[in-house]
């Protein structure tokens, strides 16, 4: 015999299907909350600075979220690739004679690295940025623009 879930001669649920839909609420408010704090957590460590600039000023930022992002996975060897010019890269390897990757996780690494852009300039192909770490280090950063791709050419601490 099928059990019903509505009661004809009631004309409301059974309580069976109450208990199913009272689940059924309690299971899409944990997928939302789920879903939200994912968004919540991905978009503040990606975009944060790039959000607060316009333009070309933005695109710059947005290298800087890049490197925070590489840094918290520990990713020297991509930050040195993708972000670097080839120059840097190079330069930082061959001073502290081991190579750029290395010396950046060194560095950078690790999951609780936030970086924010302090102030920032563009004037044509060349950028330069004050950027602070959460150690409160403050970071002088100078960038060019190749072939359209925005690369970190020179940091001083």
């Amino acid at each position: 015999m099928q059990q019903a879930y509505f009661s004809p001669a009631a004309g409301r649920p059974t309580s069976k299907a109450m208990t199913l839909a009272r689940l059924g609420a309690v299971v899409l408010l944990v997928a939302f909350v789920a879903v939200g704090a994912f968004v919540f957590a991905t978009r503040g460590a990606d975009g944060a600075n790039a959000e607060r600039f316009d333009g070309e000023s933005s695109e710059v930022a947005a290298v800087v979220d890049r490197l925070q992002e590489y840094a918290r996975a520990s990713d020297g060897a991509r930050i040195c690739s993708e972000l670097m010019t080839e120059q840097l890269a190079r330069f930082v390897g061959a001073s502290f004679d081991t190579s750029c990757g290395a010396r950046v996780n060194d560095q950078l690494g690790g999951e609780g690295t936030t970086i924010t852009v302090e102030r920032l300039r563009v004037d044509g192909p060349l950028a330069s940025a004050t950027v602070s770490e959460q150690n409160t280090n403050v970071t002088g950063m100078a960038f060019v623009k190749r072939d359209g791709e925005w690369r970190i050419s020179r940091i001083r601490g």
